[in-house]
């Protein structure tokens, strides 16, 4: 689950939306920045709880062309395991 924000008051110059969520992520190995960010923890989960975090910029004359930035963060949450792992990352989307 996902919530964007829209609505900012400089979109007319520089079109934004923010965006948070949450949800479940299930990978079939285990990370390997999750193990060796966590060497010392050998029994690392593969079902992690997954906090997305998206902020994109476009021209409004062109809102298809997106650079974006993201946050991924996904963590046992001390049930599953202790301890997360963060993926950072920008990028160009083209939406069609």
């Amino acid at each position: 689950v996902l919530i964007r924000w829209r609505n900012f008051p400089w979109n007319r110059y520089v079109h934004t939306t923010f965006g948070i969520g949450a949800g479940l992520s299930y990978s079939f190995d285990v990370w390997t920045a999750d193990e060796q960010r966590h060497p010392e923890d050998d029994d690392r989960s593969n079902l992690k709880f997954w906090m997305p975090i998206e902020l994109t910029f476009a021209l409004p004359s062109h809102p298809e062309h997106e650079l974006f930035l993201f946050i991924d963060h996904q963590s046992g949450g001390r049930m599953l395991d202790k301890g997360g792992v963060d993926a950072w990352g920008f990028g160009y989307r083209y939406n069609f």
